[in-house]
């Protein structure tokens, strides 16, 4: 377990005599790819022991063994926490490691779009890819445009890969058709406030950490609608309003009395909501306080 990214760290022993074992690295104990078995024998002099595997991404007990040798086979990627607790000369005392585990992760989303048609699409991420965007230390929350704009990764592999699936597999469909049902399967990903997921008032996501997670707030999954659209060959944009954000998409296409659109650089670019069910193109919330829009460029 982490206690201290500091050089320097002070507990106070509540009772009794306590060992402390410290190691100071930067680097994951142990990095494997998905299918290999670890095996991880008593360290430090501990005997016959309880050994406790957590999946850190979910938080979730994985395995619980005892013994003097831990094997486990690590079959679906993320980062764990291996505990080893026992006694030394009568003392209790423990061990832990990071083990990162590499592989493919699939995602599948089902959703409807306003037509009521369904659909489902699967996506496979390497883990260390989305682990990438993760570790960015790019600041999570809105700092000016360019800063901002950096969020709607529509050069990402993943994005393109799936523009390019949706092209393919909408190719019969209306430019209208295909862009409503990018919008809808953004409005199906769960949303989540970030201080229940992140345990901050507000972190922005990278798309593919949007997919990965498959959860999200109105900036989370603006960026996202706006990447996969902007790589599919349309001109987007994000629209920040008083304690919201959402997209804008411009195409071929004439305003309709009653809906929400905005002309930048002479091209229209209508509000996309991608945070609830039920909203069409260029329909929007009543009530929202329109600040300032940027082109994705």
């Amino acid at each position: 377990r982490l206690l201290s990214t500091s050089t320097q760290y002070t507990r106070v022993a509540r009772s009794g005599e306590q060992k402390v074992f410290a190691a100071n690295s930067g680097k994951r104990d142990v990095e494997i790819d998905t299918g290999a078995s670890g095996s991880y024998s008593k360290t430090f002099g501990i005997g016959d022991s309880e050994w406790v595997l957590v999946n850190d991404d979910s938080g979730d007990v994985v395995e619980t063994q005892t013994g003097s040798e831990f094997t486990y086979d690590f079959d679906v990627a993320g980062i764990y926490t291996w505990r080893c607790l026992g006694m030394v000369d009568g003392e209790a005392v423990g061990n832990y490691l990071t083990i990162f585990v590499d592989g493919l992760v699939e995602r599948t989303f089902n959703w409807k779009d306003n037509s009521n048609d369904p659909h489902t699409y699967t996506l496979s991420i390497l883990y260390s890819d989305y682990l990438g965007y993760v570790e960015d230390d790019i600041v999570r929350n809105q700092m000016g445009e360019t800063h901002d704009l950096m969020f709607v990764t529509y050069k990402d592999k993943y994005i393109k890969r799936i523009a390019e699936d949706f092209n393919t597999m909408y190719a019969s469909k209306s430019i209208e058709e295909r862009i409503d049902i990018v919008l809808t399967m953004t409005q199906y990903i769960q949303y989540e406030y970030d201080s229940d997921t992140k345990g901050q008032e507000e972190y922005w996501k990278y798309p593919l950490e949007t997919l990965f997670e498959q959860n999200g707030d109105c900036e989370d999954t603006s960026f996202l609608f706006c990447a996969i659209v902007k790589a599919m060959g349309y001109d987007t944009a994000i629209f920040i309003f008083d304690g919201h954000m959402a997209s804008g998409v411009s195409y071929d296409r004439q305003p309709v009395d009653g809906g929400w659109y905005r002309t930048i650089g002479g091209k229209d670019y209508f509000y996309c909501e991608t945070t609830a069910i039920g909203y069409d193109i260029g329909h929007a919330p009543s009530g929202l306080v329109f600040r300032y829009a940027y082109v994705v460029k």
